[in-house]
């Protein structure tokens, strides 16, 4: 497949269109908040500061926003409740945390996401000892590449150059007489999630009709790219196994970010029984690791019905010591509705529950009945036919794989 000069050349131009789009906007599209996030920029200390906590609630409502994104109408889903989402999240990490591969997972234009109904994957590999990037676009077969060398200006920031537009391995390369320069101030930056405000330089612009367009900067959100997130699932496995919490945790964060849950998901996987495979929390800790235990394990109702009308559901935790007794708590358990939020998370993927009862038998001894105290949520971070994992209200987390016998069995009744 040949391409003559002029043809490529205006291919070219058209992919380097797309490119300003992913990487430029204008703020004043957005209205007063494209102002508020400028004015927070030239002054970091307007920026609030956000305990632990918050930060985690405030990380997961981009997350699911950005979720949604494929699955909402464009109409439904203002770019403002993004931009508001990142500007809940703020961090000054040294630049070299950025190192690695990165894919973009949202911009505040509809690029990359699609061009109607063309997808398009963005994706970005740096080099900061080299202080190199490389940009690459895939869509309908075709994959386009933009590299780019940088320098640090700030803390926080670095100054872009890209240099050439390649098409395919070798299929066509234009060389750029002047370099297009843009700003990247890093807003927000962890081991798996980055924010970066992107600002062009003009006088580096080549297509002054289109300057008055991009005549500011937006926001581009990219997440670590782990690979896809079976490759993920099965190295958290395997870290369960080895006992690396260290791992675990970064992997489970991985997970967070590369396949966050749908309502879709929530309501058609929830239900269903489940051994515990993994935890840090400490009470449970405690029980598991005695001799006598054979496990923990949890029960939410099947009934599709249920889940559908969003009505309270039963949840049950099992601690199994075989013959020597068990530990039982049952719980009403009820997912939060889409339509209501709480704090910055959509409780979509909230899970309340409230005690109802406490049973216990140790070694010989009668059952007791105890006294239920309290109630909490939990937090359903990724879930699939096989696993979930899910943050309680106190930040403890739990891994738990779907007991697919047991839920044969429960058919047949």
């Amino acid at each position: 497949f040949v391409f003559d000069h002029m043809r490529g050349f205006f291919f070219s131009v058209c992919l380097l269109l797309i490119l300003c789009q992913v990487y430029c906007y204008d703020v004043g599209r957005i209205g007063p908040m494209g102002k508020e996030v400028l004015q927070r920029l030239r002054n970091k200390k307007n920026f609030e500061k956000v305990t632990k906590s918050n930060s985690i609630d405030a990380k997961r409502y981009l997350l699911e926003k950005i979720a949604q994104v494929g699955r909402i109408p464009r109409t439904t889903l203002k770019d403002n409740e993004i931009v508001e989402a990142c500007l809940e999240l703020h961090s000054s990490p040294t630049l070299e945390a950025i190192d690695g591969a990165w894919r973009v997972v949202c911009s505040t234009v509809p690029f990359p996401r699609n061009i109607g109904p063309i997808k398009i994957e963005a994706k970005q590999n740096v080099d900061f000892q080299s202080r190199s990037c490389q940009n690459e676009l895939n869509f309908i077969g075709l994959r386009v590449s933009f590299p780019a060398i940088f320098d640090t200006i700030s803390d926080s920031s670095l100054l872009v150059e890209f240099t050439s537009l390649q098409l395919g391995p070798k299929i066509f390369t234009l060389h750029f007489p002047t370099a297009v320069q843009s700003t990247w101030y890093h807003t927000y930056t962890d081991p798996d999630l980055r924010i970066v405000r992107v600002m062009l330089n003009r006088d580096t612009f080549s297509f002054p009709f289109l300057e008055k367009s991009y005549n500011s900067s937006s926001f581009l959100v990219l997440t670590r790219d782990r690979g896809s997130a079976r490759t993920i699932k099965r190295a958290l496995l395997n870290a369960i196994q080895e006992e690396d919490e260290q791992n675990i945790r970064m992997l489970i964060d991985a997970l967070a970010v590369t396949a966050p849950p749908s309502p879709k998901q929530i309501h058609k996987l929830l239900p269903g029984s489940f051994k515990v495979l993994w935890t840090t929390e400490a009470e449970l800790l405690a029980l598991t690791k005695l001799k006598a235990c054979r496990g923990a394990f949890q029960t939410i109702s099947t009934s599709t019905y249920e889940i559908k009308t969003n009505r309270v559901l039963s949840l049950n935790n099992l601690v199994d010591f075989g013959d020597s007794g068990f530990l039982s708590v049952s719980s009403s358990c009820e997912p939060g509705g889409e339509q209501i939020e709480q704090g910055k998370v959509p409780l979509y993927s909230r899970i309340f529950f409230r005690f109802k009862a406490c049973r216990a038998k140790l070694w010989f001894g009668p059952e007791l009945d105890l006294p239920p105290l309290g109630a909490g949520f939990f937090d359903v971070i990724y879930i699939d036919e096989d696993i979930r994992v899910s943050r309680d209200s106190r930040g403890d987390l739990q891994i738990l794989q779907r007991r697919r016998l047991l839920d044969e069995r429960q058919k047949e009744y």
